[in-house]
């Protein structure tokens, strides 16, 4: 599409498995809106995304090696600073972009120049590639911002930012749940947010993946960004939840996740599947 913004896309990876990044690769070199730039920053690993990346032939595919011990947040920060466009997408190396996904986040920031932060609902798929649910998220600001005391209310392999909005605090810092604690730090400095109704990212869960201790490492890292980002405005209600966060320790990793399934994903609307092979 003509007009739009230019995007630089920002994709971590660490001991990539093939199949899943080849699928990942094929939606954003198959979106509508072309004029994008991805920025693989690969942690040190068994494999490489090098002999895909060469396979594809794309210029627009960029590699970067990430210095150091790899963490989540130091790949993104490195990507954005390498970054040559003031807006950029973020997703992971096993989940799916729309076709549309670019063309529509950018044709929002276009009509809504105060707007940092735009991410959309998801399309949530298991190991095959088989969609199953899906997650719709609040969508105004407002409604975002109460949303930000209980839970995160972005879906960060989803969002598209300003690049500047993210570098005037910082950046992400080094944390298990970095996207929401990076999310509340912006809010609470005044930026603005918003979701996309419609599912623009399939999201996938590893069901056989959760390990106990990095889920018992997310639920303290929750807890401590609520504390620290809304303290004296947490409600009753917020409180609460919190509650029942710290009860989720008690449980097996695999009981946690299932509760939340059944708490946040929706059943896919009627004929999604059909559109969505």
């Amino acid at each position: 599409m003509s007009g739009l913004a230019a995007i630089s896309v920002i994709l971590p990876v660490m001991d990539p498995e093939p199949g899943y990044l080849r699928e990942t690769l094929a939606s954003l070199l198959g979106q509508t809106h072309q004029d994008f730039e991805v920025l693989i920053v690969e942690a040190p690993g068994k494999r490489s995304a090098a002999p895909l990346l060469e396979e594809l032939g794309d210029p627009r595919l960029r590699l970067l090696h990430e210095q150091g011990p790899g963490s989540m947040a130091k790949a993104r920060m490195q990507g954005i600073a390498e970054a040559r466009h003031e807006l950029v997408a973020m997703i992971d190396g096993d989940d799916v972009a729309e076709a549309g996904r670019f063309a529509k986040q950018a044709q929002r920031f276009a009509e809504e120049p105060g707007l940092d932060v735009l991410g959309t609902a998801l399309t949530i798929i298991d190991e095959n590639s088989r969609p199953y649910a899906w997650r719709p998220y609040p969508l105004e600001h407002q409604a975002i911002l109460r949303a930000f005391r209980r839970y995160n209310a972005i879906a960060h392999p989803s969002v598209m930012l300003r690049k500047a909005a993210v570098l005037e605090l910082g950046g992400y810092r080094h944390s298990t749940c970095e996207d929401y604690e990076l999310w509340c730090r912006m809010a609470r400095a005044g930026r603005r947010f918003a979701n996309l109704r419609e599912p623009l990212l399939r999201y996938r869960i590893h069901h056989g993946a959760t390990k106990s201790r990095r889920l018992r490492a997310s639920i303290l890292d929750t807890l401590r960004i609520k504390r620290e980002h809304w303290g004296a405005d947490l409600g009753l209600g917020d409180r609460f939840r919190m509650l029942q966060e710290r009860a989720l320790l008690l449980l097996p990793p695999r009981l946690v996740l299932r509760l939340f399934e059944q708490r946040t994903l929706q059943p896919l609307p009627e004929g999604a599947c059909a559109s969505l092979k």
